[in-house]
C-alpha cells in the first residue's frame, strides 16, 4: 500500500489533468442549486432597465421608493451595474437553467486557477489539489448567485497577481518586484469596482501590500529600485476605483452603513462564530481554513512575509464581523499561507506519503459526493431551476391574468421577484435593496403591528396584498395575518401553499374576482406551513406558538391534533 501511494506521489501530467477535471467537475455538480437568492431578481430587473434605456438609475423604476431614496442607501441605485447587465445578458441568453450553471462556473473557476497558480510555481500536484479542494469547499458554501459571486472569482485571482509582483522577505539582491504583473493591478481594479462593491476589500489589501512592503524594504536595508515605481501603479489602481457611478461616494456610504439597520436585521452580516453558536450554519471550510493558519504559523515556525501575514490577519479580523466575508480570508490563506506546507513536504517522506494518501482519498470522496448528487443537479436544471416554495410564483400569475395592478405590500423577499416578472404592473412596497428606510420601517410595522397597519397601507395607497403566512426564516406567525383574517376591509381572493392575495375592497370593481368566503383557510393554510418547515428545518419555539394560535383560531385543541 505504501509503495502504491509513493508512485501516486510521482503522478505524471495526464493522471494530474484528470484529477484536476475531477476534482473542478465535482465541485461543478454541487454547485448545480435551484435560484433561491431573493435579491437576484431585482439584479436582473435593474440590467434590464439598464439595457433598454440605454442609462443607468436615477430612481427607483420598481416601487414605491421612486426618487426618495435614502442617503446611505444611494450607493445601491447602480453600484452593481455592470455586474446586472451580465447576469441579465446570461438570463436571456440561457434562462433560468443558465444562471444556475452560470453559478457553478463561478464557483469552479477559482478552483482551475488556484490549481495552475500552485504548479507554475512548481508546488507539488497533492499541496496544489489540496489547496484547490479547500477553496472549493469554502466557496461552494455560499449560497445564491448575485454580483458577490463575482468578487468571489475576482478575489484569488487578485491575490495571485499580488503574489505575481511579489514580496520583498521571499527576494533576492537580483530579484525585482514584477512590475508586469503590477500594471495589470489598475484596469482590474477599475472592472471590480464597477462589478462590485468588494473591491473595497482590494483597495486595503492594496494599501496593506504597499505599505508592508516599504516597511519591509526600509527595515532591511535592501532597497529595490522598482519600489517608488510599484507605489505609483498602486496609488493609480486606488484611485481607478473612483470611476465608477459612485465615486468616492460609495466609501464614505460604506463607512456610515456599518453598523446600520439593513446590517442589524441581515443573517449575512453575522459573524461566522455566531452562527456557529447558534447553531444556524457551521462554516466549516473557514474553521478548518483557521487550523491550518494557526498551525502553520506556530507549529511548523516557519518564515512567513511580514506582508503576507498582515494581509491574511486583516482578512481573518474582517471575516468575524460577517459570515459574506469568510470566503475572502479562505481564499487569502490559500494563495499566500497555504504554499508553506509544500516546504514541510519537501522535507519529510512520511509527510510526502501522507500528503498522497490524503489527496488521493479527498478526491474520491469527492467525486462519490458528486456522483451521489448528478441526478438531483440534473432534476434541477431540467425540472427545477427555480426553488418554489421560495417565490410566489403561482400567486403572480394570479395577479397577471387577472390584470390586477397598483401599488402593492409584498414580503420584503418576493420585491426583486415582482420587479422582474411583473414590470410596469405592480409598484413594490419593498424588495432587497431596501432603498428607501422609512418604508423599510414602515414595512415591519404593517408585519408586526396591526394598529398601525390601516394607516399605512392607506397613505402609501396600496390596493394589493401579497404575503406568505409566518416568517420563512423563523416560522414566526406575522401579526398581518391574524390582521387580514379579521379585517373585512381587505377581501381574500387567492391563496396558495406559498402565499395569499388580499385586494382592498371596492378597488378593483371591474375584476369580477369571487372573494373566498371561508377564512378559516387561511389557519389551515398555517398548520401545512408549520408541518412543511418542520420536515425542513425541525420544530422551534415560533412554530409551535403559531400552531398553538392557529388551533386557537380554527376552534381545535392541539390535543386533539
Amino acid at each position: 500500500m505504501k509503495k502504491l501511494i509513493g508512485k501516486y506521489s510521482q503522478i505524471n501530467h495526464p493522471l494530474q489533468v484528470v484529477g484536476l477535471i475531477v476534482v473542478t467537475a465535482s465541485f461543478f455538480i454541487l454547485a448545480i442549486e435551484p435560484i433561491s437568492d431573493i435579491d437576484i431578481w431585482w439584479h436582473l430587473a435593474t440590467g434590464r432597465h439598464i439595457c433598454q434605456t440605454g442609462s443607468l438609475l436615477n430612481h427607483d423604476p420598481f416601487g414605491l421608493a421612486g426618487r426618495a431614496i435614502s442617503p446611505d442607501r444611494e450607493i445601491i441605485l447602480n453600484g452593481y451595474w455592470l455586474s446586472q447587465i451580465i447576469l441579465y445578458k446570461v438570463f436571456i441568453f440561457s434562462a433560468e437553467q443558465g444562471m444556475v450553471i452560470f453559478r457553478a462556473v463561478l464557483i469552479s473557476l477559482p478552483i482551475v486557477v488556484t490549481f495552475l497558480y500552485f504548479r507554475i510555481r512548481n508546488i507539488s500536484f497533492e499541496v496544489a489539489i489540496l489547496a484547490s479542494l479547500l477553496l472549493g469547499w469554502g466557496l461552494v458554501y455560499v449560497p445564491g448567485l448575485r454580483p458577490n459571486h463575482l468578487t468571489l472569482l475576482l478575489v484569488p485571482i487578485f491575490f495571485i497577481l499580488l503574489a505575481a509582483v511579489g514580496f520583498s522577505a521571499e527576494m533576492d539582491e537580483k530579484k525585482q518586484y514584477n512590475l508586469r504583473a503590477a500594471i495589470l493591478l489598475p484596469p482590474f481594479m477599475l472592472l471590480w469596482a464597477n462589478l462590485h462593491g468588494g473591491f473595497l476589500l482590494g483597495v486595503a489589501v492594496l494599501a496593506l501590500f504597499i505599505v508592508f512592503e516599504s516597511g519591509s524594504i526600509l527595515h532591511s536595508g535592501n532597497p529595490k529600485k522598482r519600489l517608488m515605481i510599484l507605489w505609483g501603479i498602486i496609488v493609480l489602481a486606488i484611485f481607478s476605483t473612483l470611476l465608477n457611478p459612485n465615486g468616492l461616494n460609495i466609501y464614505m456610504q460604506f463607512i456610515q452603513s456599518q453598523g446600520g439597520l439593513i446590517q442589524q436585521k441581515s443573517s449575512e452580516y453575522l459573524s461566522p462564530f455566531v452562527l456557529a453558536k447558534r447553531d444556524i450554519l457551521v462554516y466549516w471550510p473557514y474553521f478548518f481554513a483557521l487550523f491550518l493558519f494557526i498551525a502553520i504559523l506556530f507549529l511548523n515556525r516557519l518564515k512567513i512575509s511580514l506582508t503576507k501575514l498582515a494581509i491574511v490577519s486583516f482578512l481573518f479580523l474582517v471575516s468575524t464581523t460577517a459570515f459574506r466575508y469568510a470566503p475572502f480570508f479562505i481564499s487569502g490563506f490559500v494563495v499566500f499561507i497555504f504554499d508553506k506546507y509544500e516546504i514541510r513536504r519537501r522535507e519529510n517522506n512520511t509527510l510526502k506519503v501522507f500528503t498522497a494518501g490524503v489527496t488521493l482519498s479527498l478526491i474520491v470522496l469527492l467525486a462519490w459526493q458528486a456522483v451521489r448528487q448528478v441526478s438531483e443537479s440534473y432534476r434541477v436544471l431540467s425540472e427545477n431551476p427555480v426553488n418554489e416554495r421560495r417565490f410566489p410564483e403561482e400567486a403572480v400569475a394570479f395577479l397577471q391574468s387577472h390584470e390586477l395592478s397598483g401599488n402593492i405590500f409584498n414580503h420584503f423577499n418576493w420585491g426583486g421577484y415582482l420587479a422582474w416578472h411583473a414590470p410596469g404592473q405592480l409598484v413594490t412596497f419593498i424588495d432587497g435593496r431596501s432603498l428607501n428606510l422609512r418604508l423599510f420601517d414602515a414595512y415591519t410595522r404593517v408585519l408586526w403591528l396591526p394598529d398601525k397597519t390601516k394607516r399605512i397601507l392607506d397613505s402609501n395607497q396600496i390596493d394589493i396584498i401579497l404575503v406568505p403566512r409566518l416568517n420563512p426564516f423563523t416560522g414566526e406567525l406575522y401579526k398581518l395575518t391574524d390582521y387580514l383574517w379579521q379585517t373585512p376591509e381587505w377581501s381574500f381572493v387567492y391563496h396558495d401553499e406559498v402565499s395569499m392575495v388580499f385586494l382592498r375592497r371596492n378597488a378593483f370593481p371591474n375584476s369580477k374576482l369571487p372573494e373566498i368566503k371561508n377564512r378559516s383557510v387561511i389557519y389551515r393554510d398555517v398548520l401545512k406551513d408549520i408541518a412543511f418547515m418542520e420536515q425542513t428545518s425541525g420544530m422551534n419555539r415560533d412554530l409551535y406558538a403559531a400552531q398553538q394560535f392557529a388551533y386557537l383560531r380554527l376552534g381545535k385543541s392541539s390535543s386533539s391534533q
